[in-house]
């Protein structure tokens, strides 16, 4: 978490104050085909991972399938490299023409390469449950991000070029975890059923990645056809301040996901069941506080030019929070090897993004594509839910849609809050009040529902007795 919130949005003062405005928004232009890059470069196989490496460590033979990855990983990015090198140029004008090719893909094409080494070197220690070795590494990526980034741009005033090359630096310390703990078990061949098993399942993760990639990314390549790279860099800083939501959701399940799906049947639904609750409430209260306080956080992280970006957050963040109750139904199904559904899910929410974002942006411009992301993933969070119900027969679909609801009353409270014309303490305590109002709700309903499960076991009991 602090990794990704180093790289996420610690930093942006650091980028916003140095950087001019339209190299902002260049910045999230390579970023967002950067992504793009990076699903392709994927493949799947982190997903893959994460589940096949159960079936290899009984045996003992974690290390040959990870070496089988590894060599495989090798031999694609550099044939990555060699097709991007012919034609790439024609790629990146078709998804940026408002942006050079060159040197920004190659600086793609780092970032994306270094960031899966990177991704699996952690994954790897998480899997492996080395806690002490990953908190170092992952501490040591942060301090060298920020010391990377504070040269790149202030000392040695490098501008984007500086910027790049933090992001590849700091995702050194866990791709060279990966190549110490493979170690004596490195060898130059692939075991090709390894190899076909994590590609079988990890293909209907590609399809998940390039369905994240229209619904987070898509509106901003539509932006380039109808405003100017500033505008860009402010719909971007709100996206980026956005992922908080995603960043948090995404810590509690790394930490969830080697207890699920290392359990058998009945303690994995146990596991779900005791986490779904709690991890809903307090992701409501996260996203609640982001909201209330979205004016002050972009103070803080950008100049004055950047204000517009607190309202957009409203609507980013609404999203965001959407987008973390997927968390749960995707970790069901993968458990059960049902990743398709997951995929299938998420790719109707990024064709309603694709559609909306070409139907609101020309319309509504900034508002539009953040609009359009949002409602993206609303869709996908109520049918994995009901899908994973089939399976699992685990249904918290009533305390999904309340959370929803009550996410979007928190946005329109604090909208109109704003725009009041309050001074700055009156609107200050005045969205303190309503957070303060949101998190006792959430707290209420929380309780509510425990005593609910409380009085259902108690009648079981009765029952069996």
């Amino acid at each position: 978490m602090l990794v990704m919130a180093v790289g996420g949005f610690l930093l942006l003062p650091l980028y916003t104050r140095t950087l001019s405005q339209a190299d902002f928004g260049i910045y999230f232009i390579v970023r967002a085909n950067t992504d793009l890059l990076l699903y392709i470069l994927y493949l799947g196989l982190p997903s893959a991972i994460t589940r096949l490496y159960f079936d290899y460590r009984p045996s003992g033979r974690q290390f040959e399938y990870l070496n089988s990855i590894l060599m495989f990983f090798l031999l694609y990015a550099a044939l990555t490299g060699l097709v991007l090198a012919l034609w790439g140029r024609h790629a990146w004008h078709l998804l940026s023409p408002t942006t050079p090719a060159f040197p920004y893909i190659w600086y793609s094409f780092a970032v994306a390469a270094s960031g899966f080494l990177s991704a699996v070197g952690a994954l790897v220690l998480r899997l492996e449950e080395k806690i002490k070795r990953f908190i170092i590494i992952q501490l040591a990526a942060s301090a060298m991000l920020a010391v990377a980034s504070f040269v790149g741009l202030k000392i040695l005033h490098l501008g984007l070029p500086g910027l790049f090359a933090s992001l590849v630096v700091g995702y050194t310390p866990a791709a060279l975890s990966l190549v110490y703990m493979i170690g004596r078990h490195l060898r130059p061949r692939i075991n090709r059923n390894q190899l076909w098993s994590s590609l079988t399942y990890g293909s209907p993760f590609v399809v998940t990645y390039i369905s994240f990639f229209f619904l987070n990314r898509f509106s901003t390549l539509v932006l380039q056809h109808h405003v100017g790279l500033a505008k860009i860099a402010i719909f971007g800083l709100a996206q980026q301040l956005a992922t908080i939501i995603t960043i948090a959701s995404g810590a509690f399940g790394k930490a969830l996901q080697p207890n699920v799906f290392g359990a058998t049947a009945e303690k994995a639904t146990e596991v779900l069941r005791r986490s779904t609750r709690l991890f809903i409430v307090l992701m409501f209260c996260v996203t609640a506080a982001l909201m209330c306080f979205s004016k002050e956080l972009v103070a803080i992280v950008a100049p004055h030019r950047y204000d517009s970006s607190a309202v957009l957050m409203l609507v980013l963040v609404a999203g965001n929070f959407a987008q973390a109750l997927c968390l749960i139904s995707s970790m069901t199904l993968e458990y059960f090897k049902k990743p398709s559904y997951s995929a299938a899910v998420t790719m109707v929410g990024a064709v309603l993004s694709a559609g909306l974002s070409l139907f609101l942006i020309p319309r509504y411009s900034l508002v539009g594509a953040a609009a359009a992301s949002s409602i993206g993933y609303l869709l996908p969070a109520l049918l994995g839910h009901l899908i994973a119900y089939r399976l699992s027969k685990l249904n918290h679909f009533s305390m999904i849609a309340f959370s929803l609801v009550a996410v979007c009353a928190v946005a329109v409270a604090v909208f109109f809050t704003d725009g009041l014309g309050l001074a700055w303490w009156a609107g200050f305590g005045l969205r303190a009040g309503i957070l303060l109002a949101a998190v006792m709700a959430a707290g209420l309903a929380f309780a509510a529902a425990e005593q609910m499960k409380l009085r259902d076991i108690t009648a079981q009991f009765r029952k069996a007795r």
